[in-house]
């Protein structure tokens, strides 16, 4: 009976992790972006540098939700897929928190 206490404790702890993932935390999950992209959106002109493009590249414009989610998704330019390293709700996610950095 323990055992099956124990892993249904286990079992919740994941699921309810996974829900709040899946509702998404974009602030904590654009801590990744940010060595590209900036702490606000703004570009880092130090990574710019190193793709050699202009650092405007790299910053975040007021584009729409869902190109940024096709863009994070499918990648684009130097831009790397992050489709199959991360779930759909997190990309979308991190870029609902995007529209609201200021830049």
């Amino acid at each position: 009976m323990r055992k099956w206490l124990s892993f249904f404790i286990v079992l919740l702890t994941t699921f309810a992790a996974g829900i709040s993932l899946a509702d998404g935390d974009g602030k904590m999950l654009y801590g990744k972006c940010k060595s590209c992209h900036g702490a606000e959106g703004q570009g880092n002109p130090s990574m710019a540098g190193a793709f050699k493009v202009g650092p405007d590249i790299l910053a975040l414009n007021d584009g729409k939700v869902a190109d940024c989610v096709k863009t994070t998704t499918e990648g684009k330019n130097k831009m790397p897929a992050f489709g199959e390293k991360m779930a759909a709700a997190e990309i979308k996610a991190v870029c609902d928190y995007i529209k609201t950095l200021k830049q």
